[in-house]
């Protein structure tokens, strides 16, 4: 098992790894990143609530999410990877919607994964792939889980930090 950290001596600039299998790759084994610790941010929870996070200039991707975040000094774990920062504008984001919800045009029929079949309009397809082109872009800037809030949810399920 891996040690949580006290948090006592973390640093802006401080060296972290972490692991995990970023959306894209398809090996084996988790995928290293590594990176550094640059700051602390404020992102708002499911419910809207500003939730503190730290910031770390390593490439955490889609799929990294759930990984834990290592300090090199230490080997101790920091954080978990949470999401990394790829924001749009919100003109964009309106377009977006738009497109989502436009089901006119050439209409796609789609397999799900359940094996039933969906039929998508043209916006609706574009909005489709749009979003995952976006999920795939390699940004070098993400978000961690705090320490706390790390140590509120094992002791929250019964687990010792």
């Amino acid at each position: 098992s891996l040690k949580i950290s006290s948090g006592k001596g973390l640093s802006l600039g401080a060296q972290i790894v972490f692991w995990g299998f970023p959306a894209g790759y398809s090996g084996t084994s988790p995928m290293l990143g590594v990176g550094y610790l640059s700051g602390v941010d404020q992102v708002p929870d499911i419910a809207g609530n500003p939730v503190n996070q730290f910031v770390v200039n390593a490439a955490i991707n889609h799929g990294n999410s759930g990984g834990p975040v290592i300090l090199v000094e230490t080997g101790e774990v920091i954080g978990v990877a949470d999401n990394k920062i790829a924001p749009l504008s919100d003109e964009s984001l309106a377009a977006l919607a738009a497109l989502q919800g436009a089901s006119y045009g050439m209409q796609y029929p789609a397999t799900m994964p359940d094996g039933s079949t969906k039929s998508f309009g043209e916006g609706q397809v574009v909005a489709m792939v749009l979003e995952q082109l976006r999920q795939q872009v390699q940004l070098a800037i993400g978000h961690t889980v705090l320490l706390d809030d790390i140590r509120a949810f094992l002791s929250l399920h019964g687990i010792a930090p």
